[in-house]
């Protein structure tokens, strides 16, 4: 006797989905997921042009209210600009704390109207470091 093939249900246990591209590929990709009231856990990996710096912020505001989960988020144009920026072989030692600081302002794309209050706060800040840790010693 001959034996015989039967296709069965597999239970599939948790739904994994990796999504990649631009910012509007992404989008319609979670609202498509929200749409269908998936319960899917997710790796996303942004590699569009533009930068965003609050890239978990507005997927977590995309995905509210839902039963998707976000487990990894990679964001391919940060990295490769961050990768980019370190080639110089500088390093922190080299760097004044106010020039590390600037230097996340321009990764970050802050504009010059900015810059001055958020420069003013930062020295405000370390000042107030400097000045606790004096009176620590």
């Amino acid at each position: 006797e001959l034996p015989v093939v039967k296709a069965i249900a597999v239970p599939r246990w948790q739904a994994l989905e990796r999504i990649s591209g631009d910012w509007q590929t992404i989008q319609q990709r979670l609202q498509t997921l929200r749409a269908e009231q998936s319960q899917a856990w997710l790796e996303i990996i942004y590699d569009g042009a533009e930068l965003i710096g609050d890239l978990r912020a507005q997927l977590d505001e995309l995905i509210a209210d839902t039963r998707l989960e976000i487990l990894r988020v990679k964001n391919q144009r940060l990295l490769t600009r961050t990768l980019h920026s370190t080639e110089d072989a500088e390093s922190l030692d080299e760097l004044d704390p106010l020039e590390v600081f600037q230097r996340c302002l321009d990764a970050h794309e802050v504009t010059a109207d900015d810059r001055p209050a958020l420069e003013m706060a930062y020295r405000e800040v370390i000042s107030e470091l400097q000045h606790a840790d004096s009176q620590a010693e």
